[in-house]
């Protein structure tokens, strides 16, 4: 978490294993209302916004804004992000088919990337806390994958209207 400055940036990219050709990607922004990223306490987190990225969109690359939906009443809100896509390997299907028999087995496989997602910024977000300011947070995941292997999350921003992650 970030203290103080609102010119504080995050250098926060993130490799998604497991995303495929034919694969969303939901972004969701939140505040940090309640704890760390346990998935309970993302569910009592105010949402502040969500996005999806068409599968066409992150096969073929992406830079640029994303309108958030569920931003609130009368707000327009934005989300900009960086996606480098790219044609799974066979060494990715190879992964996402060893994912899928560990998930059944209850192990966990070693991760293997297939895009890489960089989350710059976000403006217009309303403060989603009744007393002092939010501090937004980004996660990223999978459409359809499940969180176990597909989502990640930036780190918790003190500027809550405005917030920089680069």
């Amino acid at each position: 978490v970030a203290e103080g400055s609102e010119q504080v940036e995050f250098d926060h990219e993130m490799s998604v294993a497991g995303c495929n050709i034919g694969d969303s990607l939901v972004f969701t922004v939140k505040d940090t209302d309640v704890g760390d990223d346990s998935t309970a306490q993302d569910l009592a987190n105010t949402t502040l916004g969500t996005a999806t990225l068409s599968a066409d969109l992150v096969k073929s690359g992406y830079l640029g804004e994303l309108q958030l939906e569920q931003a609130g009443y009368n707000v327009q809100a934005f989300l900009k992000v960086s996606i480098e896509g790219k044609d799974p390997t066979p060494a990715d299907l190879a992964w996402m088919a060893e994912v899928m028999a560990a998930d059944v087995g209850g192990g966990k496989p070693p991760l293997r990337n297939s895009c890489k997602v960089e989350i710059i910024d976000a403006h217009g977000l309303r403060n989603g806390d009744w007393v002092g300011t939010s501090e937004p947070y980004c996660m990223v995941q999978v459409a359809g994958k499940g969180e176990r292997y597909s989502r990640w999350q930036t780190e918790p921003h003190k500027n809550w209207k405005d917030p920089k992650w680069n």
